[in-house]
């Protein structure tokens, strides 16, 4: 890394590029007669360009960074390619700070980035129990059998398919603006700082995660699926004090 002196602005810029092969631990579960294995192996690659100016000379008003990454993250496993939990495609960041005064100042931090993968339920199926007490009484303990309630009714759960609809869907894009005032009775030399922040101030609703139920369907013999975002973090202010000592 470089400094780069212009126009009494100071600039870095950094540019990285990354690639790494993976290779999960074998972890087996036995399920009926079958021996399921979630071992796979992956691999990883991307790059990212990072833009700074937070070195500047005293008496500057503006200074913050930007990031940019491009990433693809895969995984090979249960026979198949399909893009790891944690794959995001692009991810946008940006930090900018104005200083109206040695003791006042403005900032905030823009993100905004691809939704990650997720599996997404296809339907609904019938809820398969073991068959531990040979309820069925054909002397076979090591089965699964259609789930009833104490009424004798079907129970239904969600479908999430077969290994070939892991993370085929995407959760929403997410985008999200904090903003913090700070104020520091002395300057930057002094030893307090207070700071009043508002996290999401836009209240924007960015999904981490789609959790499915099950809802009465009066159009139908069974239930219908809902979806609700969750894991979003809502508009939040905070206030805090920090002292050096």
């Amino acid at each position: 890394m470089q400094e780069v002196p212009y126009d009494v602005r100071v600039l870095h810029v950094e540019i990285a590029t990354a690639h790494r092969h993976v290779m999960a631990t074998p972890h087996y579960k036995r399920v009926s007669n079958l021996l399921i294995g979630n071992d796979g192996r992956g691999r990883a690659y991307g790059f990212g360009v990072f833009v700074s100016r937070t070195g500047a000379p005293a008496g500057t008003r503006v200074t913050g960074w930007a990031s940019y990454t491009w990433g693809k993250t895969i995984r090979d496993a249960y026979g198949r390619r399909y893009d790891f939990d944690y794959d995001r495609r692009h991810a946008f960041t940006m930090v900018a700070t104005y200083c109206f005064t040695p003791r006042w100042e403005l900032a905030s931090t823009t993100r905004v980035a691809s939704g990650f993968p997720r599996t997404a339920p296809l339907g609904v199926r019938v809820a398969a129990v073991d068959d531990t007490l040979d309820s069925d009484g054909d002397g076979v303990t090591d089965e699964l059998l259609p789930g009833q309630d104490a009424a004798g009714r079907l129970v239904y759960a969600v479908d999430f398919g077969s290994a070939g609809n892991l993370n085929q869907a995407r959760l929403p894009e997410f985008a999200r603006v904090d903003v913090r005032a700070t104020w520091r009775p002395r300057g930057a030399a002094g030893r307090w700082e207070f700071h009043a922040e508002i996290i999401n101030p836009l209240n924007r609703k960015n999904a981490g995660a789609f959790e499915p139920r099950l809802a009465f369907d009066p159009a139908s013999d069974r239930p219908r699926i809902v979806e609700e975002r969750d894991q979003s973090i809502p508009r939040l202010p905070t206030i805090g004090v920090r002292s050096r000592f």
